[in-house]
């Protein structure tokens, strides 16, 4: 039966094709397939546009893997060949498998964990199976006890070569909307809510009617009940679809804020700061809170008014018509205030939280340095403003909320008196027309909390648009896989003719060249400002040449893709560039590796503490390398941070090593012993410091 679903190896490339075509993502012509045996799944994935990511898991958690595993694909051996399964769409326990000739099979699931776990070789061990056999068991029993056997004897047992596709995080907020297809649920509210008004308003028409004529026969309240339940049904439907709009849109911008936060440059992270950053992700939790409760809430109003407006024309209230266009205007003139006098309250409530976290970073700071006298001045000066701008916005958000409503309830009251007194409208009419002037009314109510949680969106969306959507001028322009350039050199890293400057200043970097050899160790030395640390960025692939080009392993980065490129590269920033999490030792040195560790993790780990002097670290460390070292990496120097850094890297395992000023907090004798541990190591290491 899999004989037919595997793909050989010269296939490859067209299966993970095949996959591309499931998630909608065109497969680009500069990209196409090529069968070439050194491009791997991860890199050509990335160069037609999807992430494939290599899941490790193991015998044990195998099935529960494959839950959520589609689309993926899995490496088998199949007639001593390497070959692959292509896991399309899984339905229950089902799972869809893409087959070479073009066709599909669907499959038990258990099945295809039954065929991985024999293309692994796990099988069990014959002495097992004959006791089995000798106990008699039969049918379900034998199974399981096998399946059992099976799970105690290789359940820690890895498995590997499985890669799970998926669309990437959408370039900008608008693509990953539409993305989901959010359109049928909006669509679906609308509808929903529009029906339930029809039958509220029937309800009702029929309850008047009852009532003014004494007439209950049995077919009126049999209808009555039935347009309360179609209500009830209508209003439960519109919910529902709220609720996965809801859910749908808060999961899209919290994966595009993530996503769009790890696609900033480093200058983008510096100039904005850890204050400003912070601010904007409270704002984009704001964002996601307010506006599509505000947007439902002002479709619902919008809905009201306009059932109130028709019918008031179907039963000639001209005065009534234009009292509900005058109020529109007045509730959007109101709105417009309300919007600027919150725009500016956020402004100073802003600048109040940036300050705050301003200081509280450099509280050591103003106390040492900053004058007792002049160090609450811009504070006090903050809080005034911030005091005058909270009285305004709060009169403005008065305003909204009980002007409108209170005048339009005083002006409908004085239509229907006179429509009473005057007997112009029929028992009917009147009903209608009592019907909606309350329904109108209660949409201004409506509308106004509606516009104030729009205005909310509206500032939000302003602070944080910049964060979820793409920077500009940053995207490096990719080749054909098939296309790029070859060099003539053996070395790691050839960089020809580069050139890259900030703004409009003069390059800071003007037709380099280097040609830097593997297994070789190079000393880069300069003035501060000179370039050195933005050349590293530049071989990082954290920066992008503004001309020339620069080759690793002779491809450039698009086509090695960024992954490969990061792990082929590892760059060791300055000191206040890099940074140590709130954990264990073991996971700040394991960061380049999967976690949990395996022991020969753990033992890389103790190996490369011991390379770098961090050894008398450990044996103080009560708990060792699964010492807490907290944030910022409390409880270390700054020289034993160094080298953990360095420890960190170094696991890796990577072709070049760049070491930005790494040596700087260690004295002469250590910087020496570390010098020396390097040239043992396979990669090539570059290492920038002041003359």
């Amino acid at each position: 039966m899999f004989d037919q679903c595997i793909w050989p190896e010269s296939l490859r490339l067209q299966a993970v094709n095949r996959l591309v075509q499931g998630l909608d993502r065109p497969v680009s012509a500069a990209v196409a397939p090529v069968n070439n045996e050194q491009i791997s799944i991860v890199h050509y994935a990335e160069a037609v546009g999807i992430e494939a990511l290599p899941i490790k898991t193991n015998y044990r958690d195998l099935p529960q893997t494959l839950a959520g595993f589609c689309p993926g694909i899995i490496q088998v051996h199949h007639q001593d060949q390497a070959g692959y399964l292509l896991v399309a769409q899984r339905k229950g326990r089902q799972l869809k498998l893409l087959m070479p000739d073009g066709n599909s099979h669907w499959c038990d699931q258990t099945a295809v964990v039954e065929f991985i776990y024999q293309d692994r070789g796990y099988a069990a061990d014959p002495t097992n199976v004959q006791v089995l056999d000798e106990l008699g068991l039969r049918g379900n029993r034998l199974q399981k006890a096998r399946a059992l056997l099976l799970h105690q004897q290789f359940a820690q047992q890895p498995i590997e070569a499985m890669w799970f596709l998926r669309a990437p995080c959408a370039a900008d907020l608008k693509t990953a909307i539409g993305r989901e297809r959010l359109g049928r649920f909006a669509t679906g509210f609308m509808l929903a809510h529009i029906a339930g008004r029809i039958a509220l308003l029937g309800g009702v028409s029929l309850l008047g009617y009852a009532i003014a004529q004494s007439l209950w026969t049995p077919s009126i309240v049999l209808s009555w009940l039935l347009a309360m339940l179609s209500y009830w049904a209508f209003n439960a439907l519109g919910q529902m679809c709220q609720v996965h709009l809801d859910v749908r849109l808060g999961l899209i911008i919290k994966r595009q804020l993530q996503a769009s936060a790890l696609r900033l440059s480093p200058e983008a992270q510096a100039t904005k700061g850890p204050a400003k950053l912070l601010g904007q992700a409270m704002e984009a939790d704001g964002l996601q809170h307010n506006a599509l409760p505000g947007a439902f809430a002002a479709l619902n109003a919008i809905i009201d008014i306009a059932i109130g407006l028709t019918i008031a024309i179907v039963i000639q209230q001209w005065a009534l018509v234009l009292f509900i266009i005058i109020f529109l205007m007045a509730n959007s003139v109101l709105t417009v205030k309300f919007a600027r006098a919150y725009r500016e309250w956020t402004k100073q409530r802003k600048q109040l939280s940036q300050l705050t976290i301003e200081h509280i970073q450099g509280n050591r700071t103003r106390l040492m340095q900053s004058s007792p006298q002049r160090r609450h001045k811009i504070e006090e000066h903050l809080l005034q403003a911030y005091w005058s701008t909270s009285l305004q916005f709060g009169q403005w958000a008065l305003r909204l909320q009980t002007l409108v409503p209170g005048l339009w309830l005083i002006s409908a009251s004085g239509i229907l008196c006179i429509a009473i007194f005057l007997s112009l409208l029929s028992m009917m009419q009147l009903v209608a027309l009592l019907g909606a002037i309350l329904l109108v009314w209660q949409a201004w109510h409506v509308f106004a909390d509606s516009a104030q949680q729009l205005v909310r969106t509206w500032s939000a969306w302003q602070d944080v648009q910049d964060l979820l959507q793409p920077e500009k001028n940053t995207a490096v322009q990719a080749h054909a896989l098939s296309d790029i350039p070859a060099s003539n050199s053996s070395s790691v890293l050839n960089v020809n003719q580069i050139s890259f400057g900030y703004s409009n200043t003069q390059p800071t970097l003007h037709n380099l060249s280097l040609h830097l050899q593997q297994g070789q160790q190079y000393l880069l030395q300069g003035e501060s400002g000179s370039g050195k640390s933005t050349l590293l960025a530049l071989l990082a692939g954290q920066a992008s040449p503004q001309q020339g080009w620069l080759l690793c392993n002779d491809r450039d980065l698009p086509s090695m893709g960024y992954r490969h490129w990061r792990k082929t590269i590892c760059w060791v920033p300055q000191y206040h560039d890099n940074y140590m999490f709130s954990a264990t030792l073991l996971f700040n040195l394991l960061l380049g590796r999967s976690w949990p560790p395996t022991q020969q993790d753990v033992d890389d780990a103790e190996m490369a503490c011991e390379k770098l002097g961090l050894t008398p670290l450990l044996k103080k460390m009560p708990a060792g390398i699964l010492q807490s070292v907290g944030e910022m990496g409390w409880q270390l120097s700054q020289g034993e941070r160094s080298r953990v850094f360095l420890a960190r890297a170094l696991l890796q395992n990577p072709d070049f090593l760049l070491l930005d000023e790494s040596l700087g907090a260690l004295d002469s004798a250590t910087s020496l012993q570390i010098l020396g541990n390097l040239k043992n190591e396979p990669s090539a290491t570059l290492l920038c410091m002041h003359p």
